[in-house]
């Protein structure tokens, strides 16, 4: 296999062995799921490629058992739902995990009208009770809830855990969530006292490296956190990180100071939030026009394409626009005549033959050729 392929393979098999919900993948579930995932469902980037829902995971682990002319065993099955729903700990599968959570406290409607944390909760392996906690221990006020509340969905993390991202990232080292306790949600990172005494012990960060200009050390100051996430478990973290990396990457092959000054302006644009998404087209755009770059091959042939289609549709809608002054000018001329009933509700004009109203020429009784 090749290396790429080997790396793959390493980070699916470290997320399928990684704890989840208080439970684990049995060995004999991560091996076919492992083969399954890697070599039939080629996947590539991870988490992105990897299964989502509880039914997307029930159907590639009995797709893997299927290969081998075999059912998926009903313990796997239970363990492999445990492990992604968390359904039923402790409760001899009789109940969700939403009955398992203490009531909620409203947010006013900020949370798209479910109006309280069970659901976030759930989605993260917490009580609501501990999502409202984590709110307050970094200063989350009503207004910003919103915010935090979708990026802790799109990241898949606590709070605790996106701001000891950010500060990683920042430092290129790994920090315990006690390194983080009492951050700010939201704010410049740079300015923290952890940031600041680790500067002035020569540390390099990521801020002084992007100043440099040099697309390498950023790299080398990336992946160095990258292993030390793998190597320490936090396969979430690990995922996501490799996952933006490699877009960040692709988009800009070539382009080293656009580069730069997409990851300066991502940053600033999301500051003590971690990774909210993979890239952000709107930040590469306002780049690409700074710069008069336009990001790796793949991005021209599809500015290429959208430009090709907005013309198609401006042809369109100049052809649209004719034929309905076309129609207009018909149904005007329509009413102007009269009209035959039927079409537009008026009575029948004079006949051409002899000129009296109520009926056609065709049956006008003056009609030299009318057949006897």
């Amino acid at each position: 296999m090749a290396e790429g392929g080997s790396a793959v393979e390493a980070l699916v098999e470290l997320t399928l062995d990684a704890e989840r919900h208080g439970v684990y993948l049995q060995g004999g579930l991560v091996e076919p799921l492992l083969k399954h995932l890697v070599h039939t469902l080629n996947v590539k980037r991870v988490p992105r490629d990897l299964p989502e829902s509880l039914e997307e995971w029930m159907k590639c682990a009995e797709e893997a058992f299927e290969a081998d002319s075999k059912e998926l065993p009903g313990a796997f099955e239970v363990r492999l739902r445990r492990w992604v729903r968390g359904d039923g700990l402790g409760l001899g599968g009789a109940a969700s995990t939403k009955e398992m959570l203490p009531p909620t406290k409203s947010v006013g409607g900020l949370l798209g009208g479910k109006g309280s944390y069970d659901l976030i909760g759930i989605e993260l392996g917490m009580t609501s009770m501990a999502v409202e906690e984590q709110f307050g221990e970094h200063n989350i006020d009503l207004h910003t809830r919103p915010h935090a509340v979708s990026d802790m969905k799109a990241q898949g993390m606590s709070l605790t855990q996106i701001l000891a991202l950010t500060v990683g990232l920042e430092t290129g080292k790994l920090h315990p969530v006690a390194d983080v306790s009492g951050f700010t949600y939201g704010t410049d990172i740079r300015t923290c006292e952890l940031v600041t005494r680790l500067k002035k012990a020569g540390v390099a960060t990521l801020s002084s490296l992007l100043k440099e200009g040099k697309v390498v050390p950023v790299v080398a100051h990336l992946n160095s956190l990258l292993r030390d996430f793998s190597l320490h478990g936090q396969m979430r973290e690990a995922a996501l990180l490799s996952s933006w990396l490699q877009e960040w990457q692709q988009m800009f092959v070539g382009e080293e100071t656009v580069a730069i000054a997409y990851l300066t302006e991502y940053f600033r644009t999301y500051p003590g939030r971690g990774l909210p998404t993979e890239f952000d087209f709107r930040i590469f755009f306002r780049v690409q026009k700074a710069y008069g770059a336009s990001g790796s091959e793949a991005t021209k042939e599809v500015g290429k394409s959208v430009k090709a289609l907005q013309g198609q549709v401006s042809q369109l809608q100049d052809q649209c626009s004719s034929y309905k002054k076309k129609i207009d000018l018909l149904q005007e001329s329509v009413k102007r005549s009269g009209g035959p009933k039927g079409l537009t509700g008026g009575k029948v004009g004079p006949c051409h033959i002899c000129g009296e109203m109520g009926h056609l020429a065709a049956a006008c009784p003056e009609r030299k050729d009318k057949d006897d």
